[in-house]
């Protein structure tokens, strides 16, 4: 019976990191736990009937859970980002982007950086090349600055910033992340 649970359980966290991904610190972290109650649950209420009662103590088992806990907080909670750049691209037939390699100095408290040039149509004025970027941009998504990447303990998002001059436009991905450890623990 308790196999079966368990089971359940590592089906049901699949299920959910492959419907909700944006869920995965909470599923990684809901998952042990499970795992835990489910096992003192057995422990308590599923007990043979004929033999030697286990010699561990309760306390021990849930001593074990809580520094297992912890250790998978620590260890999960998700450090700065890098935004995907399939969230903006590809750009819009005739414009030409370059995505600029970016590496650590590109992060700083909590947030990394893409940045994405955007060289616009031979005599494009810039106006219009910001209405047409702009369009694009809500039609992948970015409906305001900024949407969430994360779910309810990880506070992650992504944000676009579009900036245009001189028939070239750059846009900027950030990919921000609260300080988990600071707001749950």
């Amino acid at each position: 019976m308790v196999a079966t649970v368990l089971t359940a359980i590592v089906a049901v966290a699949a299920l959910a990191l492959w419907l909700v991904p944006r869920a995965s610190l909470e599923v990684l972290l809901a998952v042990p736990v499970l795992g835990g109650l489910t096992l003192i649950a057995a422990r308590l209420f599923d007990r043979p009937a004929v033999g030697a009662r286990s010699a561990v103590p309760a306390f021990l088992v849930v001593g074990w859970l809580l520094v297992s806990l912890c250790a998978l907080l620590v260890v999960s909670v998700p450090g700065p980002y890098f935004p995907a750049t399939d969230t903006v691209l590809p750009a819009p037939d005739g414009l030409r982007a370059t995505v600029h390699p970016h590496s650590d100095a590109d992060c700083g408290s909590g947030t990394c950086q893409v940045t994405i040039e955007i060289t616009g149509r031979p005599g494009q004025a810039a106006a219009d090349l910001r209405s047409e970027l702009t369009r694009h941009l809500k039609a992948r998504g970015w409906g305001s600055g900024c949407r969430p990447t994360g779910w309810l303990l990880d506070g992650s998002t992504a944000c676009v910033e579009l900036s245009v001059s001189d028939g070239r436009a750059t846009i900027f991905l950030t990919g921000n992340r609260d300080n988990v450890r600071a707001t749950t623990l």
